[in-house]
């Protein structure tokens, strides 16, 4: 298996399973407050404060799980120069407290 196809299935696994995780845990606080508004109607402006607390809550996980699948495509994918063919020419740059190294033409933050 190309290893790109293996980096589109787990961002898609990772965001399926969110999404359906997040629907699931959506749909179970939802039929617990209406069971609840049931038993105890008096209360109800409570347990709406609260209803949309948990789902809120809930809805986060999608959110942090497309962060994720960003980070597998962008982090770990394969390097667009890779597959072309040419080499990595970009130059490193190291900040230290004296100063920056690596940078040509550049001396203490005077532009050339």
């Amino acid at each position: 298996m190309n290893e790109a196809v293996a980096l589109y299935i787990a961002m898609g696994t990772t965001l399926a399973g969110a999404a359906i995780g997040a629907s699931l845990g959506i749909a179970r606080v939802g039929a617990a407050m209406i069971e609840t508004l049931g038993r105890q109607p008096t209360l109800e402006s409570m347990f709406k404060r609260n209803l949309f607390l948990m789902v809120g809550l809930i809805d986060a996980i999608p959110m942090m799980a497309v962060g994720i699948a960003l980070f597998i495509l962008f982090a770990m994918g394969p390097e667009e120069s890779e597959k072309n063919g040419s080499s990595n020419d970009t130059m490193q740059l190291i900040i230290t407290p004296e100063g920056m190294e690596g940078m040509s033409g550049i001396t203490r933050g005077v532009a050339p």
